[in-house]
């Protein structure tokens, strides 16, 4: 390359976790580049991915998710259609393991464009590591890159009239440093004769280690040990452009003519990669921001936890020097620079709903046609994380709503029928140790609360959240404990335990109590508005109403197909979530609310697939409300989840020698086998809980943490208590 690329590179910027990619065009300089190509060039530069790095005490090095990191960054780059290559300039592992080679390539593969390597300090064996980790030779083998005759240099015309040349800088058998780089006498021959070949084109040097000194970075281990000797060899033949990794900055160091561009990292906070665009005498250098506000916000408090400052990393080109240390704040301090916490939390529970519920729905949605089904997608398909949860209980293998729901409000496993109290507790015999839910640390931090729920608003899974007793059915004390408990919010069904004996509800039922309290008559007396009917709590209004309580069926609430063709409908899941995030979000401190489609349960009992997906859908929409509102509201957990799988829905083949004859839902819980026969089995009254895990998803603060492989439901308390900081 005759003449001089000019590079600037824009300075960080501050809103660096913000949703989706940013990109930020750098200022551009128009110089002369003698025999330049006519050609425009554009491409993507990644560096030090360091996948399969877990280190949280090092500087730069700290971040755990690179591997979620890079996949998203490539998926972006996909997108782009007119870019042509993507180089990587180093550090694409931890220490050369073979296991995270191995996932470099994979994700890697993913790439829809050429890439293009260099290694790194952190690529190749060195002395210390492990016998197994790879070396040159495992390189050259599996990374496909024209390697120069069993080197790890190489070069290539990656467009017409443009030259790269991959230097490498890291495997000389006498540099062992970690940090350090070095090229070998004849890799240095070997890029003065390539360039002599390639004399005239626009050649663009990529190696990992620095060629030039940058300024207020002492450290020599930053650089090439031969930065002298490869500085003459890029004069000698006008070639003036170098893109280098490791030191993990942004600004630009010229030495002479030569302008050495050390492109920020992959793995660093804040993460970015850099699109350039080369076309004639001119260079623009975008910088592009990771999006994943959750991520990013994870890698803020990690940057915190290991003393770095903050500020510093987000708003200016930085280097390792100009880090300030944070040991002299309190802890106050630290927390005020990284608050990543939750403000509200939405947990969203359809009882009995596993896989094959999720999967049913995604297919009716879809009106069992084919090929609409391919671009149908539920709501809760769309959180960014996802995982599976064992549900079993202290004592069964197969649990019911009491102690699931009990271990997601409080994080503790009991026993079947027992609701809120440890496993000491006998069901209907003994009392256990009261355990205090996420709703009641919520409501003594000042937060508002809510349960919702298409059942008896006593029944199990709301119960958890509010109420401590032994005794499942003892609703009427679990009614008493509901208004006593300060919730904010209540909405479902159970009218019948909230009226004294012998008095009719308010619908006409008659009262389950055996005591004279009226508990809505109480709970007026406590400053709950208190509704009974759909028109009615339309009418309520969410601005000025403080506490509300809804009960709009004696028993449980319709079927969402019956309650569709009802003259007065009760409200919908999705309206009843929705009234209450606008009820509760009030709250400048911040909210819990519960929402159960708890309907899909009892239509899976009684093996009526029909009821069991449209409940499935109605819980689904009002899953996009909670998204809905999270959206605008980046503070906000929001995770979907089940207590337990009901029914074993099986859905199988119509006919099984055509499975094009369709699908055939069959509640395979609902089965016994017959005594002493073979594969003879008979129709119980109704479908049983299943043993099976079920699904998770979350979005917003500390949501990754669904994602880390199998969870027990008493952790999904633990998510939520600490993305609220209680």
């Amino acid at each position: 390359m005759k003449g001089v690329f000019a590079v600037l590179i824009a300075l960080m910027l501050s809103a660096c976790a913000s949703s989706g990619g940013i990109a930020s065009e750098s200022s551009v300089q128009d110089l002369k580049i003698a025999n330049a190509t006519n050609e425009t060039v554009k491409f993507v530069v990644f560096s030090d991915l360091h996948i399969g790095l877990n280190e949280t005490n090092n500087t730069y090095k700290m971040f755990h998710y690179n591997n979620l990191i890079v996949s998203d960054m490539v998926n972006e780059v996909n997108g782009m259609k007119d870019v042509g290559f993507v180089l990587i300039v180093g550090d694409l592992t931890k220490d050369s393991e073979p296991k995270n080679h191995k996932k470099v390539l994979d994700i890697l593969s993913k790439l829809n464009k050429p890439y293009y390597i260099t290694p790194g300090n952190h690529d190749v064996m060195k002395k210390g590591m492990p016998v197994g980790n790879w070396g040159a030779a495992e390189l050259a083998k599996n990374y496909p890159m024209p390697w120069n005759k069993g080197s790890l240099s190489y070069s290539l015309d990656v467009a017409p009239g443009v030259h790269l040349v991959s230097l490498d800088s890291a495997s000389n058998k006498s540099h062992f440093a970690d940090w350090g780089g070095a090229t070998s006498t004849e890799d240095l021959k070997w890029l003065d004769q390539d360039l002599a070949k390639n004399k005239g084109k626009t050649t663009i040097l990529m190696t990992h280690h620095a060629i030039n000194h940058h300024e207020g970075i002492n450290d020599p281990l930053y650089y090439n040990d031969n930065s002298s000797q490869i500085r003459q060899i890029l004069s000698k033949y006008g070639a003036h452009l170098a893109i280098t990794g490791h030191i993990h900055i942004t600004n630009i160091a010229k030495n002479g003519t030569l302008t050495d561009m050390s492109v920020p990292s992959t793995s660093t906070y804040p993460l970015s990669y850099t699109v350039w665009q080369v076309s004639g005498s001119q260079a623009k250098v975008h910088t592009v921001w990771y999006g994943n506000e959750t991520i990013m916000n994870i890698a803020k408090q990690e940057f915190i936890a290991a003393k770095k400052n903050l500020t510093q990393a987000e708003g200016t080109p930085s280097d390792r020097d100009a880090i300030i240390s944070l040991a002299g704040l309190d802890a106050d301090e630290v927390g005020a620079k990284a608050d990543d916490s939750a403000k509200a939390v939405i947990l969203m529970i359809g009882d009995g709903m596993g896989y094959s519920e999720i999967v049913a729905a995604r297919m009716e949605k879809a009106g069992m046609n084919l090929s609409a089904y391919s671009g149908t997608s539920l709501n809760l398909d769309h959180l960014d994380y996802n995982g599976y949860v064992s549900t079993y209980s202290s004592d069964s293998f197969i649990t019911d709503s009491a102690p699931a729901s009990t271990a997601m409000a409080t994080g503790h496993k009991t026993n079947n029928g027992v609701i809120s109290q440890d496993s000491t507790a006998i069901t209907k015999k003994k009392d256990g140790k009261n355990l205090t839910t996420i709703a009641e640390l919520a409501k003594k931090a000042g937060m508002s609360t809510g349960v919702v729920s298409t059942t008896r608003i006593t029944h199990a899974t709301p119960a958890a959240f509010y109420s401590h007793v032994n005794d499942r059915d003892n609703e009427a004390e679990i009614a008493n404990q509901l208004v006593a408990s300060g919730l904010d919010v209540a909405l479902g069904g159970g009218l019948k335990f909230f009226v004294a004996k012998n008095q009719t509800t308010p619908t006409g039922g008659k009262s389950k109590r055996d005591d004279n309290r009226n508990l809505l008559n109480e709970s007026i007396a406590k400053g709950y508005t208190v509704v009974y009917n759909g028109t009615d709590f339309k009418a309520a209004n969410a601005s000025s109403t403080k506490m509300l309580l809804g009960l709009f069926d004696d028993d449980h609430m319709l079927y969402e197909l019956d309650r569709a063709k009802s003259i007065d409908p009760e409200p919908s899941l999705a309206n009843l979530t929705d009234k209450a995030i606008q009820i509760l979000s009030k709250n400048p401190k911040g909210f819990f609310l519960m929402v159960e489609g708890g309907r899909i349960d009892h239509a899976s009992h009684a093996m009526s697939y029909n009821d069991t997906i449209a409940d499935t859908l109605a819980f689904d929409v009002a899953v996009k409300v909670a998204l809905d509102y999270a959206n605008s509201h980046n503070d906000t957990l929001v995770v979907v989840t089940a207590d337990h799988e009901t029914g074993g829905l099986s859905l199988g083949a119509k006919d099984p020698a055509k499975y094009q004859a369709g699908v055939n839902p069959i509640f395979a819980s609902g089965l016994i086998e017959i005594p002493g026969s073979k594969n003879n089995y008979t129709t119980t009254v109704e479908a049983t809980h299943t043993a099976v895990d079920v699904p998770i998803m979350a979005s917003g603060p500390n949501s990754e943490k669904v994602s880390r492989g199998k969870l027990d439901n008493t952790q999904i308390f633990e998510i939520m208590r600490e993305a609220l900081r209680l």
